[in-house]
């Protein structure tokens, strides 16, 4: 997997997660690691993705962490992406040829987050997020523009 298709906030958001994972003794980093990332890294992006299907951010944070206290510690061993993880890395990158946009943005590992199986996933659902609403507030955050440029999230219009 190249990182580099990545957007920088996408990939600050991955290495935030590896972070998380590694601060909480947790052996693999999970869907639930990547969305912390998501929520420690970036303030813009998400919060208005979330709101625009109406679902508070502060909602999503609070069942996020109940996940990742749900993840059993482990000590001594290295951290790595588990097989979720990974999937959710290759469907942003996929969502992202999707939309033919050249980075894989924030926004495209919030549709990697809903499209794998996952505690993730499941709490998205009930939440109502949709992959079609999701998709839709992804379209009115882009105003008919591509992620073209891997500092993309700097220059949407402001939130």
């Amino acid at each position: 997997m190249n990182l580099n298709a990545f957007t920088v906030k996408a990939q600050e958001a991955i290495q935030q997660s590896l972070q998380e994972a590694i601060q909480r003794n947790h052996n693999v980093i999970e869907p639930a690691h990547i969305l912390k990332g998501i929520t420690d890294v970036d303030h813009h992006v998400w919060p208005f993705l979330f709101k625009k299907m109406q679902v508070q951010p502060e909602k999503i944070e609070a069942i996020n962490e109940r996940i990742l206290n749900q993840i059993p510690k482990v000590t001594g061993s290295n951290t790595q992406l588990s097989a979720a993880g990974q999937e959710v890395l290759i469907k942003a990158q996929g969502a992202s040829k999707q939309l033919k946009d050249e980075f894989a943005a924030i926004e495209h590992l919030l549709l990697g987050l809903h499209m794998v199986k996952s505690p993730v996933q499941q709490f998205l659902i009930d939440s109502g997020i949709s992959e079609k609403s999701l998709q839709s507030a992804i379209t009115e955050l882009h105003q008919g523009e591509r992620v073209t440029s891997a500092t993309q999230e700097e220059q949407y219009q402001a939130l």
